[in-house]
């Protein structure tokens, strides 16, 4: 938190209004936005533990959690990411993946007068004798659905809190009630994965024996058109609008044609052309997201490198699988 403080105060940044000014404020939003970048990348590379892996970080213990004399906590803000995800993107020919899902995702309809709540459990249609079965992969996740092991990541981080802010510093209440109800907000994007993360930490922070009985668990959302917890696009033109101009920018077209020898490689391997849906290395963009989020996703999982489609010998290699999670999302 110290850090993040000192971040926010360097970067006060004033703007000189003026006629003759010759940088214009989209100049001076983009440098700015270049700026942050560069520090967060620094300070992201400073401070990373030297056993952090992509797939799961160290979370630290209680233990790391120093009381300091003299002072009295008041207010607690927490921010995470959702967990472990099946791919956003799907491969034209996903049948060499398999993810399992297997978390309940519960649909209440509220009871009337004196008919109780009615919960229902929505599964996931697993049926390989459906007509467009082979244009998924295997198991039992929808595309971009939390995989069980995301579910088990945000419920350690749950378990790791309720170490620190219940059992050492009695900081909330050791019984989820209609008080704590009050005494938390709970916030996600209205995103499948996000509520679905912040269940699994909420089971972690209170556990089923530390929840009084019947007890509903208040959190809130907001319509994406007003979303203000992930890049919103169209409620935001000028976000919109600096995007493009990122991607027409000489900086960007000089890393996306540093990237044109591994997206071609791969264009060929998997047969995908400029109409397949996804991120897949075209120009103008550029991007390989795409091949970034199943490669990260396929391994983080314990699962091999896809093959090529007409010849299952020649295989994406781990230094060519390197290069794109080196050129980042």
């Amino acid at each position: 938190y110290y850090y993040s403080d000192r971040m926010v105060r360097m970067f006060i940044i004033s703007e000189r209004h003026g006629m003759n000014s010759i940088i214009t404020k989209r100049k001076i939003r983009m440098k700015i936005m270049i700026v942050l970048f560069l520090v967060c990348f620094i300070f992201m590379v400073w401070s990373i533990d030297s056993n952090y892996t992509y797939c799961q970080a160290n979370i630290g213990s209680v233990n790391d959690y120093n009381i300091f004399d003299g002072y009295k906590l008041h207010y607690v803000n927490l921010v995470s990411r959702h967990g472990a995800r099946s791919p956003c993107t799907v491969f034209p020919f996903p049948h060499f993946a398999e993810y399992s899902c297997d978390i309940d995702d519960d649909i209440i309809f509220p009871g009337r007068n004196d008919v109780n709540d009615v919960i229902y459990k929505q599964k996931i249609v697993q049926d390989e004798t459906q007509a467009l079965s082979s244009k998924l992969w295997s198991g039992n996740c929808k595309v971009g659905q939390l995989l069980k092991e995301g579910s088990k990541q945000l419920t350690a981080i749950g378990t790791l809190l309720r170490n620190i802010y219940i059992d050492k510093l009695n900081f909330l209440s050791n019984i989820y009630n209609d008080d704590v109800v009050d005494e938390i907000y709970l916030r996600s994007t209205d995103v499948h994965r996000t509520k679905q993360s912040l269940q699994s930490l909420m089971m972690g922070l209170y556990p089923s024996e530390y929840r009084e009985k019947s007890i509903n668990m208040k959190w809130h959302v907001a319509d994406p058109m007003v979303e203000t917890m992930n890049p919103n696009l169209i409620g935001c033109p000028a976000l919109k609008a600096l995007d493009e101009e990122m991607y027409q920018s000489d900086q960007w077209l000089q890393h996306a044609n540093t990237l044109s020898n591994i997206s071609d490689t791969l264009h060929q391997m998997f047969q995908i052309t400029p109409s397949t849906p996804g991120d897949w290395g075209f120009t103008p963009k550029g991007n390989i997201n795409a091949f970034l989020d199943n490669f990260h996703t396929l391994q983080c999982t314990k699962q091999s490198l896809p093959c090529a489609i007409n010849n299952p010998q020649h295989c994406v290699a781990q230094q060519d699988a390197n290069i794109v999670y080196y050129a980042g999302s």
